[in-house]
């Protein structure tokens, strides 16, 4: 009974809360972090790591202790798991949500903290729930001999998939983040007492003999004998290869579109479905059909690469999930048929949790501190490659070769297609540096800046901040253009009509104003400044902030003359949180990675402290919501209502250096809005609002909020979008 219902029912539950709490707890952490893509890398990098210690354990468990042993070892595991949920559902909002004491400051470095804080909140637990597949097969093959216990690897894999599914499509819209935590914590209790109930019972069934385990000829039970390499180094090998593509994939559609749920689920969710369709009793893997696809999808991708952002968002996601699909596909179906006998399952996805924890570290560590740009991801497709065509060599008989001309000529024919397919990937890599200054990457994100000639003026030039494939500043390379306001910034735009407003409020355009800036950029808006006004920036990135001070800055908006100019270098919010009432006239909210929006930035909580640091009820919160595939005015207009602001909405269209933009001009006095210029050329929030439920730190649905097929709604087709 236990083998047939128990088991299958523990590994299936035990997979579906692994990977569901994956999500919950990344969420919840990501507004401490500055809310960025790389805040998920460095969760898969904990739990992939984690994933690595449970199959360790799993594996010296049934290699070094009897089965009363194991299951009192085990059950005392569990017991610690159970323990500490509960202690920490006494003092925190949930089992596995640290309160607000716990966040870091400021001066932390991000990656040791969340990591540590991984650790507090879901190590013991995940630790035991990793354990889950090789342990629970392995008590199998005792408790039904004769029988292959590898089509449990796919209900463990399919039990993921429910987990990841149900996240973005059912819990995340429907619950905050505390309650996410104790419905996982209900589940967890249930998964407790299927495998302490296991645990028991295979203590009292009889020991392992592998020798009693019977090979089978179908499909489920792969032997090392057959296709593909086989040993520890190569289920490495591929088991890395593929979580590389995992996290590279993730990390491009993340830093292009948002770094939310939905856009890690979908990713890992393929990842997963190779699994299950390579390890299942319907064997879906062939090599020659799959490794043709991942041959063109890798070519595909150069393309896309080469191309950049200014493809349609559907055939940029959907060219990076088909390579991503293919190439696990390879990897996951060899080492699905280079799996070995029963009897060494637990050093076999042992090999695997090292192979995916060494893709994380490259995707997590090595990636950010060696490479300038997402050089990762051409370089996982390559990998899939070599891989690929590695097999079939080892698989061929010497037959294969014949005679030393056709020897020659299969080699010769492998190097071209490595050359080509190499020098196509690596051209993405090259075709980045071409015209750039300089780039940076670190935790927050990755830029470069370049050298651009300005339009129907020859000779002369302007240097940009880009951010994944987005501008987000620019200023002439000109002596007496440089502080010209451009991009998004100029005088039409939405915040340069706020500021201009601001200026001529009251009697006295003298008097001084107070600007207050979430996220510096190139640091455009101090073109604005003058000398009897103050300008307080707010960044995240240190590395943003080097290329506007030193001695010999690449944009000067901050150096030059006029007014005072503040940086606070950190995450805006925990800032401002810290901070005594700052008297703003007009606060900016321009906060963005890429494309992407920290979803922290715009919750209750945060428009809140927003108000909190007005001077009063005539000023203005200017916040940039241009973006080429969220709609984001709906949830800015339920903010504002929630928090007592009105507004309009202000586009401009992209002419000369200025870049298309939306911005949506809030002020607590609808009177404010009604000055010339924020009257004219904008859109009053006059008519019916689609309603939208309010975001707040424990819950959003950025889901809700992508355009179909990438479009978007501007006041004309026209010109482009910086965004």
């Amino acid at each position: 009974m236990f083998a047939r219902l128990w088991i299958p029912a523990a590994t299936g539950l035990g997979s579906a809360l692994l990977f569901q709490v994956q999500p919950l707890v990344a969420k919840w952490f990501l507004p401490w972090f500055g809310g960025g893509a790389s805040v998920w890398t460095a969760c898969m990098l904990f739990f992939q790591v984690v994933l690595v210690g449970g199959y360790l354990y799993a594996h010296g468990l049934t290699l070094r202790l009897g089965r009363r042993g194991q299951a009192a070892l085990h059950l005392g595991l569990l017991l610690v798991a159970v323990t500490g949920l509960a202690a920490a559902a006494l003092s925190w909002p949930s089992p596995l949500t640290p309160g607000p004491s716990w966040r870091p400051g400021l001066e932390a470095p991000p990656l040791p903290s969340l990591l540590g804080l991984l650790a507090l909140s879901t190590g013991v637990p995940f630790l035991t729930l990793a354990t889950t597949g090789p342990l629970l097969q392995a008590w199998f093959v005792r408790l039904a001999p004769g029988r292959s216990p590898y089509p449990l690897y796919a209900v463990s894999n399919a039990g993921s998939l429910v987990g990841l599914l149900s996240y973005p499509l059912l819990v995340e819209p429907r619950l905050d983040v505390p309650a996410q935590a104790w419905l996982w914590t209900g589940g967890f209790a249930v998964y407790v007492l299927l495998v302490a109930a296991t645990a028991v019972a295979q203590s009292r069934a009889g020991s392992l003999a592998p020798e009693t385990v019977r090979p089978s000829s179908d499909a489920s039970a792969p032997d090392s004998a057959g296709r593909g390499g086989s040993g520890p180094a190569w289920w490495i090998a591929y088991a890395a290869t593929a979580s590389l593509a995992l996290l590279a994939v993730t990390n491009r559609l993340t830093l292009e579109v948002a770094p939310v749920p939905f856009l890690w689920v979908v990713p890992l969710a393929i990842y997963l479905v190779t699994f299950i369709a390579c390890f299942g009793r319907s064997r879906r893997y062939r090599k020659n059909v799959w490794g043709l696809l991942l041959l063109g999808s890798a070519a595909s991708t150069a393309l896309a690469l080469l191309h950049g952002s200014g493809l349609p968002l559907p055939l940029q996601i959907g060219t990076l999930l088909i390579l991503l699909l293919s190439l696990c596909m390879v990897c996951h179906g060899e080492l699905a048929s280079s799996a070995p006998h029963p009897s060494r399952l637990t050093a076999f996805y042992l090999s695997i949790s090292v192979g995916g924890a060494l893709g994380g570290i490259l995707a997590a560590v090595v990636a950010p501190a060696l490479f300038q740009g997402l050089w990762e991801l051409p370089i996982a497709a390559y990998l899939g490659v070599v891989l690929l065509l590695a097999s079939y060599f080892r698989e061929a008989s010497p037959r294969f070769f014949g005679t030393p001309a056709r020897r020659r000529a299969t080699l010769a024919a492998s190097a071209l297609v490595f050359a080509v397919l190499g020098t196509g990937l690596g051209w993405t890599v090259f075709s980045e540096r071409s015209g750039t200054i300089l780039s940076s990457r670190n935790f927050y994100g990755w830029f470069v800046v370049d050298q651009v000639e300005v339009p129907n003026r020859p000779g002369e030039h302007y240097l940009r901040l880009v951010h994944g494939g987005i501008v987000h500043g620019a200023q002439l390379d000109v002596p007496h253009l440089r502080r010209l306001p451009t991009a998004y910034f100029g005088p039409n735009s939405g915040v340069g009509r706020a500021i201009r407003s601001a200026v001529k409020e009251g009697e006295d355009e003298s008097r001084g104003i107070r600007v207050g800036v979430v996220g510096f950029g190139v640091g455009t808006l101090g073109a604005w400044a003058r000398p009897q006004d103050t300008y307080r920036f707010y960044e995240i990135n240190p590395d943003v902030i080097a290329l506007s001070t030193g001695p010999r800055p690449v944009f000067t908006y901050l150096s030059d003359p006029g007014g005072k100019k503040e940086i606070t270098l950190g995450d805006a919010r925990l800032s401002m949180e810290r901070e005594a009432a700052q008297n703003y006239d007009v606060l900016v909210l321009d906060a963005f990675s890429s494309d992407a929006i920290p979803v922290h930035l715009l919750t209750l909580e945060a428009f809140r402290l927003y108000r909190s640091h007005l001077a009063g009820p005539r000023s203005i919160l200017a916040v940039h919501v241009s973006n080429d595939h969220l709609d984001l005015e709906p949830t800015v207009r339920a903010l504002a209502r929630a928090t007592g602001f009105y507004g309009v909405t202000v586009w401009e269209r992209a002419k000369g250096l200025a870049l298309t933009s939306q911005w949506l001009v809030l002020s607590p006095s609808r009177e404010r809005l009604r000055v010339p210029e924020l009257s004219r050329s904008v859109e009053p929030w006059d008519g019916p609002e689609r309603p939208v439920r309010v975001w707040t730190d424990a819950y959003s649905d950025v889901l809700g909020t992508f355009r179909l097929l990438g479009t978007r709604r501007t006041p004309s087709r026209e010109g482009t979008t910086g965004r």
